[in-house]
């Protein structure tokens, strides 16, 4: 098993914001994408989605769940929903080179900065900082169509 340090969600380039720690819980924010994706920011549930809007997302752009662990994230889920990192491109194939598989560990990390409620609107306060905000043990890699995405499942 190798464990792989990974950075993901938004940050003062992807998203123009850092995601939100609420009290200690960090809240990993989608990233805004122009590429096709069936998730919009008006999808997650409330609670994100009026973080993402109040802290300097767009409530009708496409968003991309990378890594899609939480599943709260988005109101209905399928039966059956499990975890996953998808990649494509430069990052597939760093992934492929380094014969990522079955077994390792993934430790995600990003941009946190302090938030709060304040009268209806989420607020930042305090400086920025890096937090490790979750994990995906790989359970299985699968080739999800020709044009050469894979995904990375995470055990149950």
């Amino acid at each position: 098993m190798r464990v792989i340090f990974s950075r993901k969600g938004v940050d003062s380039a992807t998203g123009r914001c850092a995601s939100p720690l609420i009290g200690e819980r960090p809240v990993s924010l989608p990233i805004p994408t122009r590429k096709p994706s069936p998730t919009r920011y008006g999808q997650l549930n409330a609670d994100l989605r009026a973080q993402a809007h109040d802290l300097n997302t767009s409530g009708k752009r496409p968003c991309h769940l990378n890594p899609d662990i939480d599943p709260t994230a988005i109101d209905s889920r399928p039966a059956g929903w499990r975890g996953a990192l998808g990649q494509v491109s430069r990052a597939l194939s760093h992934l492929r080179n380094q014969r990522v598989t079955t077994g390792d560990l993934f430790l995600f990390w990003g941009l946190y900065r302090q938030a709060e409620f304040v009268d209806g609107v989420w607020r930042y306060r305090g400086p920025r900082r890096h937090v490790v905000f979750g994990w995906l043990h790989v359970e299985a890699v699968c080739d999800l169509n020709d044009n050469g995405l894979s995904a990375l499942q995470r055990y149950a």
